[in-house]
């Protein structure tokens, strides 16, 4: 198991400096050094989801008797925002959050 691997790294790295492994986050305690084990997730509002643009562009655009000016201009639209991410630098901002599982 990962946690037994991690453990035996950190008694290599650390010694015996009083740092311990914690299962939960709810186990640490403040102003204790200690590794906690889990995934980290960070959610970013800016990064690129592919799904929703399938849905947007894919899935939903088509079908009917609806104007295809307004699809053109849909078209050109996702065009316009593709080229932005696409010359963004990163995709992190203020609002971003970091989730331990």
């Amino acid at each position: 198991e990962i946690q037994q691997e991690l453990g035996s790294v950190c008694l290599k790295k650390w010694g015996d400096a009083g740092i311990k492994t914690v299962n939960r986050i709810l186990d640490i305690q403040p102003g204790v050094p200690c590794v906690c084990v889990g995934t980290l997730y960070k959610e970013m509002a800016l990064k690129p989801n592919f799904l929703v643009d399938y849905l947007q562009n894919v899935a939903g655009g088509g079908g009917g008797d609806e104007d295809d000016d307004d699809d053109d201009a849909g078209e050109a639209a996702a065009d316009r925002e593709a080229m932005v991410d696409a010359q963004r630098v990163t995709y992190q901002s203020e609002g971003d959050q970091l989730i331990l599982e």
